[in-house]
């Protein structure tokens, strides 16, 4: 007999399940990050001068308080200079921007007079960007236009600690970033925003108060990057990978390639995240699975059982089933890790490589790292640092096939 409502099996692809699949996916997780259409950037490998690069700070309609200490603001619309006391409170609404007695209609960008800006949370020293968003979308987006060496500054800071770990994966981490950076100026030539300031590319946290061996570790790799056959890429890195790195096949649905293949990782051993575990009732697995684009159209029945679909060698898992009394349906890892944040709970999947057993009403996850896995691990690059690695040891063995090139 086939209960009412049953669902023979299916894969959902949801809204994300089917972008990471085309590439073009958009992964909010800690400490990684994400792929764009084409993780390859034809670049001239000359010596070039410095870049600037435009660091996406926030879109839509906000209000914003922007201070600058013991100086006047200066807001700039064409060639026209406004100055105006610190603070301001600025006004972004649909179709304007709103500072005291004046409405911009049209781009404006404005700077501290002397020193850092504070600006949503960040100190900044760059010219800091409205520009108006399409019509539909609308709003505005804040952008702040600054050199790339300065840029690092605030990101290095950010997704490693200057305290924990050594110089030699404060420099690997650098030139990790700067090859994600510039790899993404390339890519958008003529637009004003290369990156966001998030976990959406990389974290920028701005300038204020960067540790000497963050400046150190910079400046000493001053306008190094990776270069693959030649080429620019997409360097993707992540906090812990647990023993291996993912594919950039398996994660991302990328070509096979070299600089993304798959390698054993001994150094994050002493990660917090190497291994863990989350135990979940089955009510709470159940609403994270309906929080996923797809699921929401089946008629979900109590949740039974969950195994892997496809799992690469690394360990990463592609595809769950998920077997409920009304059916079954197949889901992408990352899809039903995407539902467990949306939720009121502690509770997180840190990766794509876990396995799941039930134990009576209630589900155990056991998984091993943090982020998506492709690239560099940070955790891996502070261990081998720690056993005596230099920088250039660390890159090539996370991404095999490169070389490290200075460019300005």
């Amino acid at each position: 007999m086939i209960p009412e409502g049953f669902i023979p099996t299916q894969r959902v692809e949801s809204q994300l399940s089917i972008i990471s699949r085309n590439v073009s996916w958009i992964l909010v997780l800690m400490c990684c990050v994400s792929p764009s259409e084409n993780v390859f950037a034809q670049s001239d490998t000359r010596m070039i001068k410095e870049p600037m690069i435009g660091v996406g700070l926030a879109s839509g309609l906000m209000d914003l308080t922007v201070a600058a200490k013991n100086s006047v603001i200066k807001v700039q619309k064409r060639r026209e200079i406004l100055r105006f006391e610190s603070p301001l409170f600025i006004n972004v609404r649909a179709q304007s921007v709103t500072i005291g007695d004046y409405q911009f209609s049209e781009p404006i960008r404005i700077r501290a007079e002397e020193g850092l800006m504070m600006v949503d949370g960040r100190s900044l020293t760059g010219w800091v960007e409205f520009q108006p968003l399409s019509r539909e979308s609308g709003g505005w987006e804040v952008i702040e236009r600054i050199p790339m060496e300065q840029y690092l500054l605030g990101v290095v800071s950010k997704e490693v600690s200057a305290d924990s770990f050594p110089m030699a994966s404060l420099k690997a981490q650098a030139i990790a970033s700067r090859t994600y950076a510039y790899f993404h100026v390339l890519s958008r030539p003529g637009k004003r925003r290369h990156v966001h300031s998030t976990v959406r590319s990389q974290v920028y946290g701005g300038l204020s108060d960067i540790p000497e061996k963050i400046r150190q570790a910079v400046e000493e790799t001053r306008g190094q990057v990776l270069i693959h056959s030649g080429k620019i890429f997409e360097s993707f890195f992540h906090s812990t990978c647990g023993g291996a790195t993912c594919s950039g096949v398996e994660a991302f649905g990328l070509p096979s390639l070299e600089v993304f293949s798959s390698v054993r990782c001994e150094g994050c051993t002493t990660s917090k995240y190497f291994r863990w575990e989350l135990e979940a009732q089955e009510s709470v697995v159940r609403s994270a699975l309906l929080k996923v684009e797809g699921v929401d159209k089946i008629s979900l029945g109590k949740i039974q059982r969950i195994e892997p679909v496809d799992r690469a060698s690394s360990g990463h898992v592609a595809y769950f089933k998920v077997q409920h009394g009304k059916g079954s349906f197949e889901v992408s890892a990352n899809s039903l890790r995407f539902g467990f944040p949306s939720l009121k709970t502690e509770g997180k999947l840190r990766s794509q490589a876990f396995d799941v057993q039930s134990r009576g009403d209630k589900f155990v996850f056991r998984g091993r790292g943090w982020g998506h896995g492709v690239g560099m691990c940070q955790m891996g690059a502070r261990g081998y640092a720690r056993s005596g690695w230099l920088e250039d040891q660390i890159l090539q063995h996370f991404y095999r096939g490169t070389e490290i090139r200075r460019l300005w």
